[in-house]
């Protein structure tokens, strides 16, 4: 097959047009491809994505005044004061025989739910203090956002080219995947509905630690990473975010189930600081990008003990530089909004390992 014949120069974004050629489902990921152009010309840019997307999702119920709502009917708008009101149960824990328990020692059963197959495929209990819905959303939704991520990348990078082969789409997908940890080690929590990266210039205890683990990272080692942006789900209740962030420094991440911990992991030398003013009028389930957390996955698929597929961890430390909250949603409150992290990256020795996706269509008009 002759290459296909590309313009080497972005158009002003506002005159894109992107179209999908081709997408297939291989073991549970959503492979596609796509060409982005200016109408009717040559496209200047291909690209293929390997993404972790599904279409069966749980979310917490929410209530007639944007609260969550609790098993008793209590829509609960403030879970903080919530957790210190002893009026109401709450179904906090499981007893030695794994039932789940309240606070006045009785029993309810758990919402399950099966985590993604990339991440274990198996149901998962879910703390049953709240109301639970099932919903569906499509591929194509979801296809459609992992393109708009990647082309405020194409903008920031210049990018231009044949980049098939180069890009992952990952997200949080158990509920062991993603926890939350006060910096004295106390409150870990992997079922937690809010993970908070809380800073503080004075209590060690009033700073927050949360971590997201993502599996199948199909990066093969001597691989440059181009670009690496978590993107979080914004709660209520933000302040600012200042936040360190690393990964942890491991060939192969343990969730939060296998490892109950979020502080004591062991970080990356390198570390990137995630600093914005979040002002209270931030929309509540708007999607934040990070800064470019590229020389964090770097150092650890560099590692020798790295292998394409092996599970990586990413860190936001609150600290001691100003006092703010920066809080955003978990798997276990809405699982479709749940950490997501894209990856582009240039495969060791050279191009990508271009997906076996093809632009039949196009292969007469650029022969």
């Amino acid at each position: 097959m002759t290459r296909p014949r590309l313009s080497d120069s972005q158009p002003p974004r506002d005159k894109w047009e992107v179209e999908i050629v081709e997408q297939k489902t291989e073991s549970g990921l959503v492979l596609f491809e796509y060409a982005v152009r200016e109408t009717a010309k040559d496209p200047f840019l291909l690209n293929n994505h390997k993404a972790q997307i599904r279409t069966d999702h749980q979310r917490i119920v929410v209530g007639p005044n944007g609260g969550i709502m609790h098993v008793s009917g209590v829509e609960v708008l403030d879970l903080e004061s919530f957790e210190k009101d002893k009026e109401f149960y709450r179904w906090k824990d499981r007893d030695r025989s794994g039932n789940w328990r309240d606070d006045q020692g009785r029993t309810l059963a758990p919402f399950l739910f099966p985590a993604a197959s990339w991440a274990g495929g198996q149901d998962e209990e879910l703390d049953p203090q709240w109301q639970r819905e099932t919903f569906t959303l499509s591929e194509a939704e979801q296809i459609q956002e992992c393109i708009d991520r990647y082309q405020e990348r194409m903008v920031e990078k210049g990018y231009v080219g044949d980049k098939r082969g180069t890009t992952l789409n990952l997200q949080v997908g158990a509920s062991a995947g993603d926890a939350v940890e006060d910096m004295d080690n106390t409150d870990f929590s992997s079922g937690a509905t809010t993970l908070r990266m809380d800073s503080d210039t004075s209590t060690l205890g009033n700073r927050r630690t949360s971590g997201w683990q993502f599996t199948g990272v199909t990066i093969a080692g001597g691989s440059t990473i181009n670009s690496a942006i978590l993107s979080l789900y914004i709660a209520s209740g933000l302040t600012a975010a200042d936040a360190d962030g690393y990964a942890e420094d491991v060939d192969s991440a343990a969730n939060f189930s296998t490892t109950a911990d979020v502080v004591d992991r062991t970080l990356t030398t390198a570390v990137t600081a995630w600093t914005e003013t979040l002002v209270a009028s931030t929309s509540v389930g708007t999607m934040r990008p990070s800064p470019d957390f590229d020389t964090l996955v770097q150092e650890v698929t560099d590692r020798g003990g790295w292998s394409s597929g092996n599970a990586l961890m990413i860190l936001l430390r609150g600290t001691n530089r100003s006092t703010g909250s920066f809080g955003c949603r978990a798997y276990d409150l809405v699982t479709s909004t749940a950490g997501k992290l894209d990856i582009d990256y240039t495969a060791g020795g050279g191009g990508g390992t271009v997906i076996p996706v093809f632009m039949k269509q196009y292969r007469q008009r650029w022969n």
